[in-house]
């Protein structure tokens, strides 16, 4: 907690606190007295529905560090890095508002789990406070000269989300259309090659192409170019992968689903070989307008997020119509623009649908079973998600678009953790269209907006925690 801006809220601050000798000098601290402030936290704002959330690292080698970050609706409003160091007997605070250095706050006063850090020389605050509360809980306040400066900040415990839930492992890919670059990847599968090994598939959208690597990033084959014959494609959206090994392309820019082979057996036979090809532009039964994702059941049955049409459509594997169900609105079992689908080995469906900021769960044959989710940033909340894969277990992971993030909920909904934020570094991302999950726990991101792939490891432990704590 650090300079704020006081419209932010206020608080009375009791002259009693003023008459405590604050000022007077700790001698000897460590930063073991302040290791309760280790850990994540997050409160509501005192006015409006903001809400703030502060990291500190365990102490290391004479420092810890932490963040702090306030967020209103949808938009970041304020950001800062934190050193707390010792040196000489003396603990410091140095917060870096927007990663600029500022002034330094000195421990002058430690009570049990309380710990006041102050510099009278600086306009506002000139106190820093966080005390660990009995239940838990961790206030954080700022102090001026005057009472009504006085801003308190209670915050609850919550799990370090983050790449505390799942590690960023390995990253490749870079923007363009040569080896190795990608244009807008958005959709991503996994599939079990001949010699039985897990790879993967991913539609190079803006490329129009796939393209297929084995599960460490290593380049296997592509195949596809622009256009609407056999074996082309325009602007490929999502991929799945039948039993057969096919796979099933939502063909987007043409309005239709495309079946192909994968890489060759041997070198005797082309990459991509075309199977079959069904649906064009239109709203009847069978067509199709803009699908933006697609999904296997154990029969091989396809399910077609029939984006633009507001609706889900099931055919036989052969591309016949099944079914359908859905259209456009906001009631139960209806879309705005439905744009990820998986099938879990139950058979329930899950559909990603986007403009409503929600998940929808339903049985193979279209009965509404849940829903959940709303616009928002906060754990559990959506903003124009995208993809979606399940695991074995039935947990389901999904492309929270333009949170840049990935989130895992349980079959019924319930938040098991998150991991990501906006950025090109390793391990953040920017606008993830896609996911996919294997069952060692690799997680692996269509980076979409930063052209790349990213394989994440699951922390299993971590994951548990959430379990429990749910």
């Amino acid at each position: 907690m650090t300079s704020r801006s006081a419209s932010l809220g206020s608080a009375f601050l009791t002259m009693i606190l003023l008459c405590c000798g604050w000022s007077a000098p700790v001698r000897a601290r460590t930063l073991a007295d302040v290791g309760f402030m280790s850990g994540c936290w997050r409160g509501q704002l005192p006015k409006g529905d903001g809400w703030i959330e502060e990291r500190y690292s365990p102490p290391t080698a004479g420092m810890m560090l932490g963040t702090s970050h306030t967020v209103n609706g949808q938009s970041t409003k304020y950001f800062e890095f934190i050193e707390i160091t010792e040196k000489d007997g003396e603990v410091e605070m140095t917060p870096l508002p927007a990663g600029k250095r500022s002034v330094s706050f000195r421990l002058v006063r430690l009570e049990g789990k309380k710990a006041v850090f102050e510099n009278l020389e600086h306009d506002f605050p000139k106190r820093i406070i966080y005390q660990l509360k009995d239940d838990g809980s961790l206030l954080a306040r700022i102090e001026g000269d005057k009472p009504e400066q006085a801003m308190d900040f209670p915050m609850k415990p919550v799990q370090c989300s983050g790449t505390n839930l799942a590690n960023v492992r390995l990253t490749w890919g870079d923007p363009g259309s040569d080896i190795g670059q990608y244009h807008n990847p958005s959709g991503i599968a996994i599939y079990r090659d001949g010699n039985g090994v897990d790879s993967l598939v991913l539609t190079d959208t803006n490329n129009h192409r796939l393209r297929a690597f084995t599960a460490n990033g290593m380049f296997i084959e592509k195949w596809g170019e622009q256009g609407d014959g056999d074996g082309q494609f325009y602007y490929p959206q999502g991929v799945a992968v039948n039993s057969k090994g096919e796979m099933i392309i939502a063909d987007a820019g043409n309005h239709r689903i495309e079946v192909t082979l994968g890489p060759p057996p041997d070198m005797m036979h082309l990459p991509g070989a075309f199977v079959r090809a069904f649906g064009k532009d239109g709203t009847g039964d069978g067509e199709f307008h803009n699908p933006l994702a697609v999904a296997v059941d154990a029969a091989d049955n396809i399910y077609v997020a029939d984006t633009d049409n507001n609706r889900i459509q099931k055919f036989d594997p052969q591309g016949r119509f099944l079914a359908k169900w859905g259209h456009g609105g906001r009631g139960d079992g209806e879309f705005n623009i439905p744009s990820g689908i998986t099938v879990d080995r139950k058979g329930n469906v899950y559909v990603v649908d986007t403009d409503n900021n929600r998940i929808q769960k339903f049985a193979s044959d279209g009965k509404l079973l849940a829903a959940w989710g709303q616009s928002g940033s906060k754990e559990g909340e959506l903003y124009r998600p995208k993809g979606i894969a399940v695991d074995k277990e039935g947990n389901l992971y999904i492309a929270d678009c333009n949170n840049h993030r990935i989130q895992k909920l349980s079959s019924e909904g319930k938040f098991l953790g998150s991991f990501g934020h906006a950025g090109r570094e390793p391990g953040e991302l920017s606008f993830p269209n896609a996911v996919a999950v294997d069952d060692a726990g690799h997680i692996f991101v269509a980076d979409s907006k930063n052209d790349r792939i990213q394989v994440f490891q699951e922390n299993k432990a971590v994951a548990a925690l959430y379990v429990a704590a749910k």
